[in-house]
Formats: C-alpha cells, structure tokens, sequence
C-alpha cells in the first residue's frame, strides 16, 4: 500500500531529547490472541508499513489486543510512555454537535472509511527507534502513523480530502477516518461521489469496503441516527434504558445516570424526571430505592418509547427559546417553526434541549434570576446554533 504521499502529510516523532529510553518486557498472550497478533502483524509487514530492526531505543510498546464489534480481535499499541515524552496535539477536531446538523436533513448519504487510516501517513524517515513494538518472534518499528501516539491524532483530519490545501468540500464532512457523503438532491449524487473520489484518488486513500455504504437515506454516525428526516437517538442507547431493572446498589443509580446524560438532547425536562436519582447519589451508604425513584424510572422508559426527532436549524433560521424554572431545575428547549405541507400554521420542531439542576446556593435564588441563568450559564453551550 503506498499511502498518502509524504508531500501532503508526514509525520515526526519530537520525543524529548532528555527522556530516557524505556524497554518493556514482552507481555505474554493467550495463543488464540498470539495468533491474531501475527496475523496482523504480517499484514503491516506486507504492505510496508513495519520493518523487523534488532537495535531499538525504545521497546516500552507492548501489543494490546481488544474484541471488535464483529467478534475479531484489534490489535492496539500501549504508547503510554512514549506519550509522557511528546507534545500534546493542540489541533482541535470538529465538534459532533455541528457535523451531525450539518449532515441531518440530508436525502441520501454515503459513509466511507479508510482502511488502517493512520497507517496511510507515513512517519519522517532518519529519525532513532522510538516506536518500537514488541513481537511474539522478534522486534519491529513501525515506519508509519499510529493512532495510539496522542502527538499524531490530527495527521490524519490534516490530510482528509475536505481539506487537501487548507480548503473544504461542502458536500463532505469528516471526523478523524470516517467520511460522509452527503446528497441533498437525488440529481447531485453521482457528481458528489465522483468529486469526492477523484480526490481519493489524488491523494492515495484507501477505503475499507466492508465498512462503506452509498445512497443510504439514513445511518448511525457519531452515536446518532441521521436521515432526512432529522437527528434520531440511537436505539441501542435507548435500549439500555428500557431494558434496565430496578437499580439495587449505587453504582447501579450511577450506571442509570450515565445513560440518560448519553441520551439528554433528546430528553425534554430531564433535569426534573431525573431528580429523584440524583438525590439518591446523595445517600451513599444509606442507598434505599423509593418509590418516587421507580415512578422516575417507569416516566423516563415511557418517554423513550417515542423520543423526539431533533432538527438541525437553518442559517438565517429564526429560533424560539423556551425556558422554565423550578425550585431545583432549569430547563430549556430551543425549536424551529417551519411551515409543512398539511398544517394551516406553522409546525414547532424540537432542535435541542438543554438542562441543569441547581446547586444548593442556586436552589435559593428568585426565580427571575434563575431563568436569566440560561445566558450565563447555557449559551456556550448553544453557542453553534445562535
């Protein structure tokens, strides 16, 4: 595999020239996990992207190997060491919030993605063995981008085909190794493919085609359901609401919590149905699962039945802004009105909502006061949208 060429990209290691070296010892491997280390090994030996060296100054890389979605094993590199040694990447990646508005609303999308994107860059050649890895037989230096090294995360938003010379496609959005193609009329998606893989082409990216669907009118990206319909919550999250028991322990409450902050934009008022579990955190060892506790649960499953279908504003859209406040809660919800085809007036659409319970100095500010709280407190937060 070529890569992209190093005129585009090439990436180099500024590892602190005072570290001192570090050589792990070799981790030992189940044999089905030794196994799937070779194989993938001789994958990267094949294409070029590794080379087998005997004198490495640092070997503080052990290969660490996780479960795939599909039940394959991935095979990962512990730079943690090496990462103390380098600068931190201050390139910020796009925010998820304004990729998915911007993908939203869209007739027909296509998702692409790079086959061992970061291995595609390759690394400045003439510099010492400072990322090698250990190998079950022998020891080995990877010769390009590793995802793994915190110094190389934007190498590959760098190098993407949206923005080859600093300019962008507004038909394609990008984050990290995974790109959306995306069609607002039938008519244009052929010219969108084709613009966007002679670009590809220019620049020698290679896809992985199990991963890559066309003209689908919808699909999961960055945890959310897009379509042309909207943003639609994803229903494995939903799911592990729905299906979860009685919480009996805290760590049971917490479990509860962190999936409904994974699902809070689609959750009107979630600050007040979720009251009753946080004041359970605050228990601890006096944890007693009440009764007003279950009524919250059995609300918040009722309401994921049928959550909301969000919408992504329109520049120059005009937004409505509703806020309510109570004794430990502030909610806000920011909607749309459109005129839609069947409607005599204008239809509100929900575009995002916003919550925040109170701490106990604000529990006691006038309730003027705690609805100002949103432009103090919440307008960074809708900033994008405004």
């Amino acid at each position: 595999m070529l890569g992209v060429p190093k005129e585009l990209i090439e990436h180099c290691l500024k590892v602190d020239p005072k570290a001192t070296p570090k050589k792990q010892r070799l981790r030992r491997f189940a044999p089905d996990k030794r196994e799937a280390i070779k194989r993938e090994l001789a994958k990267l030996l094949a294409a070029g992207f590794i080379k087998e060296v005997y004198h490495l100054e640092w070997l503080a890389n052990p290969v660490l190997v996780l479960k795939k979605y599909n039940n394959q094993w991935r095979m990962c590199v512990d730079y943690t060491d090496l990462n103390k040694h380098c600068p931190k990447d201050p390139f910020a990646l796009p925010r998820i919030d304004q990729v998915i508005d911007s993908t939203a609303g869209c007739v027909l999308l296509s998702f692409l993605d790079f086959y061992s994107g970061y291995h595609q860059i390759a690394l400045k050649e003439g510099r010492p063995n400072q990322n090698g890895v250990h190998h079950p037989l022998w020891s080995i230096r990877l010769y390009h981008n590793v995802f793994r090294v915190e110094e190389c995360r934007s190498n590959l938003s760098t190098g993407h085909p949206t923005a080859p010379c600093g300019s962008t496609t507004p038909n394609v959005e990008a984050y990290v190794d995974d790109v959306i193609i995306k069609t607002r009329f039938h008519d244009e998606f052929i010219t969108n493919l084709e613009e966007t893989f002679n670009n590809l082409r220019r620049f020698r990216w290679k896809l992985n085609p199990t991963k890559c669907f066309f003209g689908v009118p919808q699909g999961k990206l960055l945890g959310f359901i897009v379509s042309h319909r909207g943003i639609e919550a994803n229903p494995e999250k939903i799911n592990a609401i729905t299906a979860m028991d009685a919480p009996k322990t805290i760590k049971d409450v917490q479990k509860l919590t962190g999936c409904m902050a994974a699902l809070n934009q689609f959750i009107s008022r979630l600050g007040e149905r979720g009251l009753p579990f946080f004041k359970l955190l605050e228990l601890h060892d006096k944890f007693k699962w009440t009764e007003e506790a279950n009524q919250a649960l059995r609300d918040i499953k009722h309401h994921l039945q049928s959550p909301p279908i969000l919408t992504a504003p329109q520049p120059g859209e005009n937004l409505l802004l509703y806020i309510a406040a109570t004794t430990h809660v502030v909610s806000t919800t920011i909607v749309v009105e459109r005129q839609e085809e069947g409607h005599a007036f204008g239809v509100q659409r929900p575009v995002y909502f916003i919550n925040e319970i109170l701490s106990k100095s604000k529990v006691r500010y006038p309730m003027i006061q705690k609805n100002t709280l949103w432009y103090t407190h919440h307008f960074q937060e809708a900033s994008p949208l405004l």
